[in-house]
């Protein structure tokens, strides 16, 4: 989830609860069969349409112009505490499947379309009905059933030390952080990040084509340094496509 304000405050929480908290919350407000299938039909019309502005060298980096996507179901009571009264909407709780999306092309692995990518996340993986966004232990096992070897590190462990250990683990990163250190109010966003010339890229983050130096570099660099990381996965495709 990107950009929420509440004026409330949660304190810090340590990234661990976070985790649990998306993973649990996949089992309430389920999204119904009939809901998906329209869901996967009008976004599907719209997809055409929305990529030329959201898409940028092959990855989706701006996501706010996805706002007429559906993912999941509003609900009254848990927009207005949650999101100030807005509705849910596709620019707001996509970011984790927008980043399969990008990891997907930056592994240079099948790459289904957004649309498509969206019902099987809402079929299984999406947290609060679309409120928490999706569990990222469902992006993993996505991505063990796609052949992908895993690595990951909880955020308490994202030192520096830490995440020069992960960086040789894989080729593409899945990056997931709370938009404000203390406040699980502003919710998580999270993003892919891709090694480059020079550095990483962080895509999805309205800053494309920025490089920083490292991996750490990007964790401890997001939304101004305000932000705190939750999960940090390395991933790498499987060997018949290594370098494809």
């Amino acid at each position: 989830m990107k950009g929420i304000r509440t004026g409330r405050k949660t304190g810090r929480l340590p990234p661990r609860l976070v985790l649990w908290a998306m993973a649990l919350a996949t089992v309430l407000f389920r999204v119904p069969e009939r809901v998906r299938r329209a869901h996967f039909a009008e976004n599907t019309r719209l997809w055409d349409t929305l990529a030329p502005a959201a898409v940028e060298n092959g990855f989706i980096e701006r996501q706010e112009m996805l706002a007429p996507l559906r993912y999941g179901v509003s609900r009254k009571g848990l927009s207005r505490r949650l999101l100030a009264g807005r509705p849910l909407t596709g620019g707001e709780n996509t970011c984790e499947v927008i980043a399969v999306y990008n990891a997907l092309g930056a592994l240079n692995m099948p790459q289904p379309g957004l649309p498509e990518l969206l019902r099987r996340f809402e079929g299984r993986g999406i947290s609060l009905g679309g409120y928490f966004g999706t569990s990222l232990y469902a992006l993993r096992r996505f991505f063990r059933k796609q052949g992908c070897h895993t690595a990951a590190l909880y955020g308490s462990r994202a030192d520096r030390a830490g995440t020069e250990r992960l960086a040789g683990a894989g080729t593409v990163f899945i990056l997931t952080m709370l938009n404000t250190a203390d406040n699980l109010y502003d919710m998580v966003h999270t993003v892919c990040v891709t090694k480059t010339d020079g550095g990483v890229t962080v895509h999805n983050v309205g800053e494309p084509g920025r490089i920083y130096p490292d991996l750490y570099s990007a964790v401890t660099g997001y939304n101004g340094g305000r932000g705190r990381p939750v999960w940090l996965m390395a991933l790498r495709a499987p060997e018949s496509r290594e370098g494809g």
